[in-house]
């Protein structure tokens, strides 16, 4: 069973291979301990189809999926995003819905979420973040 889930920010700088940070981390992870919620496999796709080098991107996106799996989202990580959700909104941050729902999803599993948001997300019980985006 995977141990972090990667938002759409890292698994980005992972494809994009442009991060040492991020490569470092996932060097020294097992390909077995990292994932990618349903959730940001549905926006890569959508990058990828937009983008100016879409069969490029495509392809790249193709690539990097043999090394990292796609979870599907649970029914239970709804509960979780509406208590996650309401402890952003009343910390006063500013996250976006789809950070969100993979935080939900990280937590309902009980996965370390990889996001650089980790500051934003501080508060909300029970999530853990790490940052392998560096500056």
């Amino acid at each position: 069973m995977a141990r972090y889930m990667l938002d759409l920010e890292s698994a980005v700088a992972l494809l994009r291979r442009r991060d040492a940070v991020a490569l470092k981390r996932l060097k020294q992870s097992r390909p077995s301990d990292v994932c990618i919620s349903a959730v940001t496999h549905s926006d890569l796709r959508f990058g990828a189809v937009m983008s100016r080098k879409a069969q490029a991107d495509e392809e790249a996106v193709e690539l990097f999926l043999r090394y990292v799996a796609v979870v599907a989202y649970p029914a239970e990580a709804g509960a979780h995003y509406g208590e996650i959700r309401t402890s952003v909104e009343l910390s006063g941050e500013m996250v976006e819905a789809h950070a969100l729902l993979v935080a939900a999803h990280a937590r309902c599993l009980g996965l370390v979420m990889v996001t650089p948001r980790v500051r934003e997300l501080r508060g909300v019980p029970g999530l853990r973040g790490e940052n392998w985006v560096g500056g």
